[in-house]
């Protein structure tokens, strides 16, 4: 089992995602709490040492956000996976600049999340304010988080990878492997003004 001895709270008001969701990760052997709703969750997760919150983003009473920015006051919150049908880059962006630890749009394969799951186990959270660690991000929110870094920096490699606490080397990597456009173009030998080369 995957999952034996992790503790995970569900946030997810449809009926039939929650339902399916749940039944797999306890078949993993993750020990699950589901709510449907944010006023659930706020309340949930203040009383629960959770060590991963998989949160919807669009809730019937507010928005995964708003439980994440709640939660992120205490020292002790879980590292969130955030999944939603209505992905959005700047969204990903924001969470991961504040903290969140993956995103994953709707529909997903259950291998899929699974994998995004066990890359949060065991891994330090980011803290509110801080620079994002590339590092600590992974699939379509690295995908996102790099690609707006690079739009804020002009494209200049250097300060963007400053910005993603990364070496330039990791960054030319992870754009090739994540198929950002323009990632071939990038060469080792940059222009004088640092930006990526065509």
């Amino acid at each position: 089992m995957l999952l034996e001895g992790v503790s995970l709270v569900l946030i997810e008001d449809d009926p039939i995602m929650g339902e399916s969701l749940v039944q797999r990760l306890r078949l993993e052997g993750a020990h699950v709490t589901w709510w449907r709703s944010r006023a659930e969750a706020s309340l949930g997760l203040a009383g629960t040492q959770a060590d991963i919150a998989i949160c919807d983003i669009r809730l019937p009473d507010g928005n995964g956000e708003d439980v994440f920015r709640e939660a992120a006051r205490r020292t002790d919150r879980p590292a969130f996976l955030f999944m939603t049908a209505y992905a959005d880059i700047d969204q990903a962006v924001r969470l991961m600049k504040a903290g969140a630890g993956d995103y994953v749009a709707k529909p997903f394969e259950m291998q899929t999340l699974l994998a995004r799951v066990l890359g949060l186990i065991g891994e330090p959270l980011l803290r509110s304010g801080q620079a994002p660690d590339l590092r600590l991000v992974r699939g379509e929110a690295e995908k996102a988080l790099i690609e707006r870094t690079i739009v804020e920096t002009g494209g200049r490699i250097g300060e963007a990878a400053r910005r993603l606490n990364v070496s330039r080397t990791t960054l030319w990597s992870r754009m090739k492997l994540l198929g950002i456009a323009g990632a071939r173009r990038v060469q080792k030998a940059e222009h004088g003004d640092g930006r990526v080369s065509g």
